[in-house]
């Protein structure tokens, strides 16, 4: 089982090794759709899917409703619309997503190509989907200054330490079960079982560093419902010389920057950044991760003169 993301490729296999795992090309996907049966099918809540249905396939208004309804009825927000959900023979999704694949994703094209029959031995299609839906929604989420799709979502990547994991290398985008969009996949397929009360799937596809509780599990609920779109500012002043300390409730970009008054000189210090001095006639800033840190400080002096200074932190 293989995420392939951008520089890293475009698709996600569900239940494929990483050594079958295929990138769905998307002129092959392109070619397919043209040849497709395509309709839009409206929910019983007012919202629509994209369906395409394999020329290989007879389409069936009733299961394609049925579809509509299962994915209308998934944790989603506006997303759901832009998703198109290709059908197709087993063999033809092993074409266009690996051989060993059971369903896949393409960030590009924002296409589900989903299996028009179940796979003795293997999870239902509604949790193979599930999983699958999980990469469009983390697709369709800033997670500034990472990819959502690759590191999942906001709130749920810092919870789950993805980025200070990335960094140690106990979680890896080359390793499929420690890839962190698969345990995101994953995470999603759980919640969305819950809230369906669908079988649960065992978990074994991925790590069990991934294994959500009921903490992560909600994090991620609130990633869907109520997404986290940008950093939020503090606005401090002081003068002479101060020491602040402000919360970094999630991993990000951290930005400081620093005004001093027309005639003074003023210090600023972050950890793990250069020092920088504001002058009069412009400011200084500072831009540093927050990476499993969820408190900050920054040291302001005044070199030279005179007069308050405004320290502005944007945080994530």
């Amino acid at each position: 089982m293989l995420l392939l993301v951008g520089t890293l490729a475009a698709a996600v296999a569900l239940l494929a090794h990483p050594a079958a795992a295929a990138t769905p090309a998307p002129t092959l996907l392109t070619l397919r759709a043209a040849v497709a049966f395509d309709d839009v099918y409206t929910t019983s809540t007012g919202e629509t899917v994209r369906i395409s249905v394999s020329n290989e396939l007879v389409p069936d208004e009733e299961e394609n409703q049925a579809w509509a309804e299962f994915f209308g009825s998934l944790p989603h927000g506006s997303e759901l619309e832009r998703v198109t959900i290709y059908v197709a023979p087993g063999e033809e999704v092993r074409t266009i997503c690996g051989r060993s694949a059971l369903a896949c994703y393409s960030p590009q094209t924002e296409m589900i190509v989903a299996p028009a029959e179940e796979t003795e031995g293997q999870p239902s299609r509604q949790s193979i989907l599930a999983h699958e839906y999980g990469h469009h929604l983390a697709n369709s989420r800033l997670n500034l200054p990472w990819s959502g799709l690759a590191f999942g979502t906001k709130r749920w990547a810092t919870y789950m330490d993805v980025c200070a994991g990335v960094e140690a290398g106990t979680l890896s985008m080359r390793q499929y079960e420690l890839d962190p969009a698969e345990g995101f996949a994953e995470a999603y397929r759980v919640l969305a079982e819950r809230r369906l009360g669908l079988e649960p799937s065992p978990w074994e596809i991925v790590d069990t560093l991934f294994e959500p509780d009921e903490t992560a599990l909600a994090l991620l609920e609130q990633d869907v419902a109520d997404p986290w779109l940008r950093n939020t500012v503090l606005r401090l002043k002081g003068a002479k010389t101060r020491s602040f300390r402000f919360a970094t409730p999630l991993d990000g970009r951290l930005t400081i920057t620093l005004r001093a008054p027309r005639t003074s000189v003023y210090e600023l210090r972050v950890p793990g950044a250069p020092v920088r001095r504001a002058r009069g006639q412009g400011p200084a800033s500072v831009s540093t991760s927050v990476c499993g840190t969820r408190l900050g400080t920054a040291r302001v002096r005044l070199v030279k003169g005179k007069g308050a200074f405004r320290l502005t932190v944007s945080r994530p």
